[in-house]
């Protein structure tokens, strides 16, 4: 974000209250909160949050989007590889079963319990007929595979400009990782993405 704020955007995080994430729904209308408060938004979301940034496109407008590790339209199948690897709580479970090596905070297991309904499945037209949208990934992500990018890919209309795809480790994707931050990392093939579409 401060990145952004340098080149002219004025970026605003959207901060969970509380120990949990809500329902889809619910974390559309966080998201409507905060994109009330100014001309319409680019989204920037990583993994399910991504997810949430393209359900607001079912109701609210945007002028772009850029998503990270982004779980595809129907995100079913990249959820249950989370549970599979115990990076997430299990969703079908009444316990919860964390990772020894993860602490998430805040508790996304509503979140996932809801995303991976039938019902959530994307509906909305292909973003990429209306707003520019760049998809960022790496090759290797054990969660957000290669056919989930692909998915996406082909749900929003994409061609091969609007995605950035690195070799990366065999881990998922964040933005935490230190690679982002680096030169030539992410953090700036994002920025640049920015100055060129904006």
């Amino acid at each position: 974000m401060d990145r952004l704020g340098a080149i002219g955007f004025e970026s605003k995080a959207l901060a969970t209250c509380g120990a949990a994430l809500g329902t889809v729904d619910e974390e559309v209308d966080a998201v409507a909160r905060v994109s009330r408060l100014g001309p319409p938004p680019v989204l920037v979301a990583h993994g399910l949050g991504a997810f949430v940034a393209q359900k607001y496109l079912e109701s609210y407008s945007a002028c772009g989007l850029v998503l990270i590790a982004p779980f595809p339209p129907d995100p079913a199948g990249a959820l249950s590889r989370l549970d599979k690897r115990s990076l997430l709580p299990r969703t079908g479970l009444a316990e919860k079963h964390w990772s020894n090596d993860i602490d998430l905070e805040p508790d996304p297991s509503a979140l996932i319990s809801d995303a991976s309904r039938a019902e959530q499945i994307l509906t909305l037209e292909p973003a990429g007929h209306f707003l520019p949208v760049l998809v960022v990934s790496t090759e290797q992500d054990p969660v957000v595979q290669r056919r989930d990018i692909s998915a996406l890919a082909a749900f929003h209309d994409l061609n091969g400009n609007d995605e950035v795809v690195r070799p990366g480790d065999k881990g998922h994707m964040t933005m935490a990782d230190p690679s982002w931050e680096c030169p030539g990392g992410m953090s700036d093939e994002v920025v640049r993405w920015f100055s060129d579409k904006f």
